[in-house]
């Protein structure tokens, strides 16, 4: 059976890393990284399906019917869910495999890498390994997810006693370059492997990768209830600059270690971003008065 990271029709090709640095250095999309941008979980509205695809969604949007509170606690339960997914088979084994792959994939990236070589890393046989996983696929997954988890964790308990959209926001952007910093080799897996392609299968990773969406497309559209950012801006073209400055920032800093200070850098990005966008709402509220006249 073909690997869920193979290069199939919309699927991101297995030279991902080496294809975006050349998107650094002459500023070319290619075909498939214009469809991955379409899928992503902040373009996704679940009154009218996905704008990449028209599938319909029943998860992406639920953060309509949610206040701050309730939000933060269905994404940390989606987490909790997917790392207690295996713990009845042992714990220690499992982080011990996890841990492996993500040395692993990190050195020779996921289509390169073999079952094989995790379990030589992990120090335990294939056949154990098995028991745990069943494909290199669902260890790739697995291992992005119990780092997401522990973000979530941190900016839940960073964020409490913030109220201002903006202040909420401010700070998920700056742990997220903070976080990238903090855990490099899983930064270079989530970013340059397994963000571009989760979109490809129905996947307990992609839905955790939406959550980080659903967080700040309710942060956009609270910040906009309180005037922060303009009312009549598209509240997910909004998160998509957000997410998409934030990490340029990030994959810049893995490809050649600039800024030096990732933690400066994600803080600044974010700053400037959200003043330009509460810049921007004066001038659309001017214009359309203008219109009117």
């Amino acid at each position: 059976m073909k690997s869920d990271f193979a290069m199939q029709k919309h699927e991101v090709p297995s030279e991902t890393f080496g294809t975006r640095k050349k998107m650094l250095r002459t500023g070319r999309v290619p075909e498939w990284w214009t469809f991955t941008i379409g899928h992503m979980p902040a373009i996704r509205d679940v009154s009218s399906g996905c704008r990449g695809c028209g599938r319909e969604t029943d998860w992406c949007g639920g953060e309509l019917a949610m206040n701050w509170d309730e939000l933060l606690e269905d994404v940390m339960r989606r987490a909790q869910r997917e790392g207690h997914r295996k713990r009845v088979r042992g714990r220690r084994t499992e982080v011990q495999i996890l841990n492996a792959a993500l040395r692993v994939f990190s050195r020779a990236g996921i289509s390169r890498s073999r079952i094989a070589d995790v379990a030589a890393e992990a120090g335990i046989s294939t056949s154990t390994l098995y028991e745990y996983y069943t494909s290199k696929e669902d260890i790739a997954y697995a291992v992005p997810m119990a780092h997401l988890g522990q973000f979530y964790q941190e900016y839940i308990e960073a964020v409490k006693g913030k109220t201002s959209a903006h202040d909420r926001a401010l700070l998920f952007l700056a742990t997220s370059a903070d976080f990238a910093r903090r855990n490099p080799e899983w930064a270079r897996l989530f970013y340059l492997e397994i963000w571009p392609s989760v979109l490809v299968t129905d996947s307990e990773v992609s839905h955790s990768v939406g959550d980080y969406a659903r967080i700040l497309v309710f942060l956009v559209k609270q910040g906009m209830e309180e005037g922060e950012w303009s009312a009549e801006a598209d509240p997910y073209e909004t998160a998509a600059i957000l997410i998409g400055g934030v990490n340029q920032v990030i994959i810049t800093w893995l490809l050649y270690r600039r800024p030096k200070n990732l933690t400066k850098g994600g803080m600044s990005i974010a700053e400037r971003t959200l003043s330009m966008l509460k810049a921007e709402a004066p001038r659309q509220a001017k214009a359309k008065k203008s219109a009117k006249a």
